[in-house]
């Protein structure tokens, strides 16, 4: 059984300390990423490595606001995070319609992090075809938790810079 889609506004109580964290974790383009890495990702924009590596004290402050967020997917099992900050800017490549299941993961949490855009967002799509089921509009500060194994893609890319574009905090939750 999947978990319904959660959406929570006003995911940090500390807001502008962790998006000033966020904006300037180092990120990497594709290309970069799977060469300092040595791996065979692949996504659009620009992303960090783990923050639990890269930025503990970010990954500790997210990590802190999850069991009072989320209560219920953190007390009924063993969770592991990995957590990192994704850019996308206007010309990079468009998403596609993917899961995050095939990497073992078992929920997904997104956290918009940029300026509202009301153009922005995610859309879920049911099992099958490419027609979406919803849309969560990119506002800013909101978090939204889904099972990995539902179908989605990223809505409008936008901006130039880490200062405009579209910003999200990625979590993927694994259970152990």
């Amino acid at each position: 059984m999947k978990w319904p889609t959660v959406v929570i506004d006003n995911f940090f109580n500390n807001f502008t300390e962790i998006k000033s964290l966020c904006e300037n974790t180092k990120l990497y383009n594709l290309k970069q990423f799977n060469k300092k890495f040595k791996s065979k990702e692949n996504w659009p924009g620009k992303r960090s490595d783990v923050l639990k590596k890269t930025n503990p004290l970010l990954f500790n402050k997210f990590v802190k606001q999850l069991p009072n967020k989320f209560p219920l997917l953190l007390f009924t099992s063993k969770i592991f995070l990995d957590v990192c900050i994704h850019l996308r800017l206007k010309n990079d490549k468009e998403d596609w319609i993917h899961t995050d299941h095939e990497c073992g993961v078992h929920y997904t949490l997104l956290v918009y992090l940029a300026k509202t855009n009301l153009n922005s967002g995610t859309l879920f799509y049911q099992e099958k075809g490419d027609t979406p089921s919803m849309t969560v509009k990119y506002i800013q500060n909101r978090a939204v938790l889904f099972d990995s194994s539902i179908r989605h893609k990223s809505l409008l890319n936008y901006g130039n810079s880490i200062k405009n574009g579209r910003l999200t905090l990625n979590c993927f939750i694994t259970k152990i």
